[in-house]
């Protein structure tokens, strides 16, 4: 593992108030694990359950990047959920919203900004164009 990677993990785990939290410094250290091609450490922060989020800005970026490490790691079912997540997210950010449905859940670390469980499935959609 890179070095800074490393200290870049001890940070974040540091500013964790809890396992289940999720910092600022979640969605940069996947972004360091992207371009240091250390996303099998990264597969490690995104294993986590995550249930309680500051900022909705975090967990947007903790998702897009978390889902282009799952691409290189080809775990596709976490990819559909995490950028799941980011086009509800950009939907809801934008004012295209869906009345209130809240971004997919489950146990491999999706929560929201309230620290509430979240339902498995939003009534959102987004279409990708291949």
């Amino acid at each position: 593992m890179h070095v800074h990677v490393d200290l870049f993990l001890a940070a974040v785990r540091k500013l964790q108030n809890s396992s289940e939290h999720l910092t600022a410094l979640h969605p940069r250290f996947l972004h360091l694990c992207l371009l240091a091609n250390c996303s099998k450490t990264g597969l490690s922060i995104l294993e986590e359950d995550t249930s309680e989020v500051d900022h909705l800005d975090d967990f947007f970026l903790y998702c897009y990047n978390g889902g282009m490490i799952c691409i290189g790691q080809r775990h596709f079912r976490e990819v559909l959920e995490l950028l799941h997540n980011v086009c509800y997210l950009y939907t809801m950010k934008h004012g295209r919203g869906t009345g209130g449905v809240a971004p997919a859940s489950n146990a491999a670390g999706r929560g929201n900004a309230r620290g509430t469980p979240l339902p498995t499935r939003p009534a959102v959609s987004c279409h990708v164009a291949f």
